[in-house]
Parts: C-alpha cells; structure tokens; sequence
C-alpha cells in the first residue's frame, strides 16, 4: 500500500520581487513570484507590529503618505501550500519631486531603495 500523497500539487514559490509606483498622492506597491502556483500574497511592516493590522493580504497595496519625518519598511511575503517566501525590504521614505509649476519642490512619499538595513 503506498502512503505517500500529495495534499496539494503546488510548486513550491520563488523569492518574490517588489515593484513600486510612485502617484501623486499614493505609492502603489506590487508584488510578484515567478514561481510557484496557487500563490497567495500578503505585506507585512518592518519590524513587524506583532499583529494583524499590520498585515495587508492581496498582490498589491496602496499607501498613503506617512509624516514625512517617518520612513517605513514593507516586505511581501508569498505564500502557497508547500513553501513561503520573503521580498527584500523595500524602505518608504520622503522624497522631493519638482513642482509642476517649475517652481520649487514638493516632498513626496517615495521608495527609497531596497535595502536589508537602514543605515542609522
């Protein structure tokens, strides 16, 4: 009798990567794994709060501008029924963009970089 069974056929998932649009008024962060099926996606902080309101789930997320003394890490985890993989941080910080006016700069919320430390 053979006892081996495979509770799901998924392929294990790959290291995802993180791309970030910067918008006027929001950055739009995406999340991607080139491998892996029946991927689930979800973003946590850096460091993590230690709870679920931290933790936003879908492939993509939507972030408003934080004070801009704050700079924020976020990374994506992907996630299916044989493994789970983590992003490399992407820091969130403030950024200045010319004014459409030519006048002048705004400061926005921007990626930073990706990083696996915050310089101090």
């Amino acid at each position: 009798i053979n006892l081996y069974f495979h509770v799901s056929s998924a392929e294990p998932v790959s290291k995802p990567s993180i791309t970030a649009k910067c918008l006027r008024d929001n950055i739009t962060l995406s999340c991607f794994s080139s491998q892996g099926s029946e991927v689930t996606y979800s973003w946590e902080t850096l460091p993590p709060c230690g709870n679920d309101s931290c933790v936003h789930l879908g492939q993509t997320m939507e972030i408003h501008p934080l004070p801009p003394s704050e700079s924020t890490s976020y990374v994506c985890a992907a996630q299916n029924p044989v493994s789970r993989a983590t992003s490399d941080p992407i820091d969130l910080g403030v950024c200045s963009t010319p004014r459409p006016t030519g006048r002048g700069w705004v400061p926005i919320l921007c990626p930073l970089k990706l990083s696996r430390h915050k310089p101090r």
